[in-house]
């Protein structure tokens, strides 16, 4: 029988491991990826993730961000701008650790931790629950389209959470804001969407 002391611990402990709105919500994004009719699959509708894997690899073989285009026929050795040399890394070491099922895999975790940050936002902000989930799917749906296996799904989490970040610092200034710059540091080397920021 437990000790009346160790009773606000199990609570604590019951508390923690209790899943919460936002992790209900998180899974419920993540199954409505993986068991829709084309799966995973979904994630891979643009052809660009190939290349990306491949210039991840290239940048793991070499050591060093490609300068020049490596892939073009028609202009061969043009200057190229590497933006997402650093998402092509994370596929890249995804696709070598679980291949195409790892990228979509992280892939789909990455924009269901952006629509759970709005949710999470929304519902900070007072929204109340229903209409958080109403505003967060309706979201969801409309970007729905941009959900692939591309660099750019670093960009829809990172815009996310700079926001929240930027609200908060207007409604309790403070050092938050200072978050933003190994924020935007990172993502300069994940995908282009930085400018947006």
């Amino acid at each position: 029988m437990p000790r009346l002391t160790d009773i606000p611990t199990a609570l604590r402990l019951s508390r923690w491991l209790a899943p919460s709105l936002l992790d209900v919500f998180f899974c419920a994004l993540l199954f409505g990826v993986f068991l829709q009719p084309q799966g995973v699959g979904s994630l891979l509708s643009d052809g660009d993730t190939g290349w990306h894997i491949r210039t991840g690899q290239l940048v793991l073989q070499t050591g060093s961000i490609p300068q020049t285009d490596p892939f073009s026929f028609s202009l061969p050795r043009k200057t190229w701008f590497a933006w997402e040399w650093l998402a092509d890394v994370i596929f890249a070491l995804l696709w070598q650790w679980r291949g195409l099922a790892g990228v979509t895999a992280f892939s789909g975790c990455i924009l269901g931790l952006a629509a759970t940050a709005m949710l999470a936002r929304l519902l900070r902000e007072g929204s109340g629950l229903w209409i958080g989930l109403a505003v967060a799917l309706a979201a969801v749906s409309a970007s729905s389209v941009h959900y692939l296996a591309r660099p750019h799904a670093f960009s829809i989490l990172f815009y996310t959470l700079a926001l929240w970040v930027v609200v908060e610092d207007r409604e309790r200034n403070g050092p938050t804001l200072w978050a933003t710059v190994p924020l935007t540091a990172l993502w300069v080397n994940l995908h282009g969407g930085f400018v947006a920021w």
